[in-house]
């Protein structure tokens, strides 16, 4: 939202477009691939869910974990034809990650900044309540770790073996009231790979290292 408010969540801050000026995926994809429904508007847009994850695509993901798994398949033409109508596209667009997609644009200084249709809110891609600068550090990226047990864990009563540490990628804000498939409270991730921090693991940007996980309400 570009009112004077712009770093407070709520009605007169950050909010989410009019529920039905959202992106609502079709079962099938339209002529140009595309998966939005033409009937309704799209204000803004940014990186979705993979496709399963949204209820109006009527198709679950299948991956495991009751469905919390994805199957990389996202609707990359609507986000592209969205954020550049100019046909700007990273090379291989149609297999490129999120991740991958959102570096894109961060390095060839592409950050989609769009005013919505007919209002005065407006898409922000660029921080708006800071003149500071990341010093590298990539702020949508958290180092997790993966552990078989996570059904035994109640706070500190359970010791965990970590199996693995991997590196995520927030895909969209944490905020409820999203709709369509979206479930309160969640953080929605996209698995870049094996951590370059955690553990033996090195990065010259990620400066911090996470050997211990810690349960955090």
């Amino acid at each position: 939202n570009d009112s004077t408010n712009t770093c407070k969540l709520g009605n007169n801050g950050w909010q989410l477009p009019p529920e039905d000026a959202r992106f609502h995926p079709l079962p099938t994809p339209n002529p140009d691939g595309s998966y939005h429904d033409p009937s309704r508007s799209l204000d803004a847009m940014g990186l979705p869910r993979d496709l399963c994850h949204y209820n109006s695509y009527g198709s679950p993901c299948t991956g495991g974990a009751n469905g919390a798994f994805g199957n990389n398949h996202w609707a990359r033409v609507d986000y592209f034809k969205k954020n550049h109508p100019d046909g700007a596209r990273p090379d291989d667009f149609m297999n490129i990650t999120r991740y991958d997609t959102y570096k894109w644009e961060i390095d060839n200084n592409i950050v989609p900044n769009n005013l919505q249709a007919g209002s005065n809110n407006k898409q922000f891609g660029k921080p708006v309540c800071s003149t500071g600068t990341s010093d590298g550090i990539d702020r949508r990226v958290l180092t997790v770790a993966v552990v078989k047990n996570c059904s035994s864990l109640n706070g500190g009563s359970t010791r965990v073996q970590v199996d693995e540490w991997v590196d995520v990628f927030l895909v969209e804000p944490v905020v409820d009231g999203r709709g369509n498939g979206s479930i309160k409270d969640s953080i929605y991730v996209e698995i870049i790979g094996p951590s370059r921090v955690a553990g033996s693991g090195i990065s010259a940007a990620q400066k911090i290292r996470r050997d211990v996980p810690y349960l955090v309400r």
